[in-house]
């Protein structure tokens, strides 16, 4: 089974579609707006409102409410989106730099491995398992 199918990582071209997409939800938000103030405008003059219309009036309120609330934690999401995408770019370039490091580390390891094992004393041999203290009869062979 492919998982690589399900999990693709989004390209250049979403960028459109986040724009449609927060200009749609700007448009939403607006359009809401503009109803509100043509529901208040067009209320009647008189001291007693039609309970219809007042509980139409509440409900269109907490709708631009909820619609505002959406709005914001959308735009939040994006940014925050923004932003780990920008963390996974630098991260992706830092991936040569630090295989090219781990690549150095690794060769200098060899390296010293290698003359440790040339300058260790062979007559030395079970010496440093008898040793009473084994750090110091490890620190016996020096590195060139």
């Amino acid at each position: 089974m492919d998982r690589t199918r399900h999990h693709r990582r989004p390209t250049g071209h979403s960028r459109p579609r986040r724009r449609v997409a927060r200009r749609l939800v700007t448009a939403v938000v607006g359009l809401t707006a503009a109803t509100a103030g043509l529901a208040i405008a067009a209320s009647p003059a008189t001291g007693q409102e039609d309970p219809g219309v007042v509980q139409a009036r509440e409900r269109l309120q907490q709708t631009q409410a909820d619609a505002n609330a959406a709005h914001d934690r959308y735009q939040k999401a994006l940014d925050e989106q923004d932003q780990v995408q920008g963390q996974i770019t630098a991260l992706e370039q830092a991936i040569p730099e630090m295989r090219a490091k781990e690549a150095e580390l690794r060769s200098q390891l060899s390296t010293r491995a290698a003359a440790l094992y040339k300058n260790t004393d062979p007559s030395a041999g079970l010496e440093v398992l008898a040793a009473k203290s084994h750090m110091q009869a490890g620190r016996r062979p020096k590195l060139t």
